[in-house]
């Protein structure tokens, strides 16, 4: 086996390692938020309004680490308009021009 054969296949193994952690580590990210409440109201059909469990301090933490920094340490939600764009978090809200 040649060289670039190794090595083509040394590197086609890595990415396929790291494609298959990302996605584990996304699929369990996912899983562990979704068992956690979120809060709010449910309004049934026949317009029953019922509150839903509010997180624990402790279940709001593990939230913002999911959400990489999609909740303020007060707990309130970022607005969208921010939330939805990854560069925001290394982006100023306002910028100054120089004259």
């Amino acid at each position: 086996m040649g060289l670039r054969r190794s090595f083509f296949l040394l590197s086609a193994g890595c990415l396929a390692a790291a494609l298959l952690l990302t996605a584990a580590i996304y699929s369990t990210c996912g899983r562990i938020g979704r068992r956690i409440p979120q809060g709010g109201i449910a309004i049934s059909y026949d317009g029953v309004v019922t509150e839903l469990e509010e997180p624990s301090p402790e279940q709001m933490h593990i939230l913002r680490m999911l959400r990489w920094g999609g909740a303020d340490p007060d707990g309130a939600a970022v607005s969208s308009k921010r939330a939805g764009n990854s560069r925001s978090a290394f982006l100023p809200l306002e910028t100054e021009r120089a004259d």
